[in-house]
């Protein structure tokens, strides 16, 4: 519960643009959770929720470059390439070893992971498949994926959602694949119709990130104007989480930010993320003082 707490607070800060919050945040997560992340076990030992959390905790060590999590991941990834996937990888930790291949690597490591998504005939390996697919930080390989599903070509339709739910995960990758729900909306609608649970989950997994007020009138104005949809109940529930997330910062963030400012006082002194803000703290200072 507590790490699941901490990786969406992460993501609040990361989509309010907090990048000096979200720097101390993490060294405060490594520091409560180093000990448990190096313990961690490559294998599917254990009961399910023992499962569920070395899938988590290894999932958040991956992002530390000086954790070796991502580097093994990685091992593991081209190990069961260089096999032509046909070496086991754990199952529970698949979906994890996929997307650190995919992140890490290039276009033989993308293709390569596109032909087993085509030739797999599981609908458990084609939704982990999509789901590291995505991670590419190629902007245009995420934008054929979108278009692919969309059109029914390669990717199936059905796993449009899959793709967008990933994509709305990081807000550079949010921003594309809600300004192509934008831009592809009449055709959304014929492929899912209007009411369809599909596209509500589609949209608010979106929008649901949102934290400023920019973003709240961004999704009004387009709901609004001249579809006049913004009574539809995915309408009216983004709206809300968007207004959720608008309230949670404003009532929480100033004191995270002091507390995590006193406890990482040298980090946040010299990581170059808070340096601005430690620059501008120090110019109203002098101002006051002339």
């Amino acid at each position: 519960m507590f790490v699941a707490h901490m990786t969406r607070m992460l993501s609040k800060f990361a989509f309010s643009r907090e990048r000096c919050v979200m720097q101390l945040l993490k060294k405060h997560i490594l520091s409560l959770l180093r000990g448990l992340m190096q313990a961690q076990r490559w294998d599917d030992s254990g009961t399910l929720p023992q499962q569920n959390l070395r899938t988590l905790v290894l999932s958040i060590a991956k992002g530390y470059r000086r954790l070796p999590a991502a580097q093994h991941a990685e091992r593991l990834f081209h190990h069961w390439m260089e096999a032509d996937g046909k070496t086991q990888l754990p199952r529970t930790l698949r979906g994890m070893v996929f997307q650190v291949g995919i992140k890490k690597g290039g276009d033989r490591e993308w293709t390569f992971l596109l032909r087993k998504y085509i030739e797999s005939t599981s609908s458990t390996d084609k939704v982990q498949i999509l789901a590291a697919l995505s991670r590419t930080r190629s902007t245009r390989k995420k934008k054929w994926l979108l278009n692919a599903a969309l059109q029914n070509q390669v990717i199936k339709t059905q796993d449009f959602g899959t793709i967008v739910r990933q994509l709305a995960r990081s807000p550079k990758s949010n921003q594309l694949v809600w300004k192509f729900v934008q831009r592809h909306w009449s055709k959304l609608v014929k492929k899912f119709s209007l009411g369809s649970s599909y596209l509500s989950r589609i949209v608010v997994s979106i929008t649901s990130k949102y934290t400023t007020r920019k973003k709240y009138e961004e999704v009004k104005k387009f709901f609004r104007s001249p579809k006049n949809l913004r009574n539809l109940a995915f309408v009216r529930q983004s709206l809300e989480m968007i207004k959720v997330n608008i309230l949670w910062l404003k009532k929480n963030k100033k004191q995270i930010k002091s507390w995590l400012r006193e406890e990482y006082t040298e980090t946040y002194t010299t990581n170059r993320h808070c340096r601005p803000a430690l620059a501008l703290k120090r110019g109203r200072a002098l101002y006051v003082k002339t």
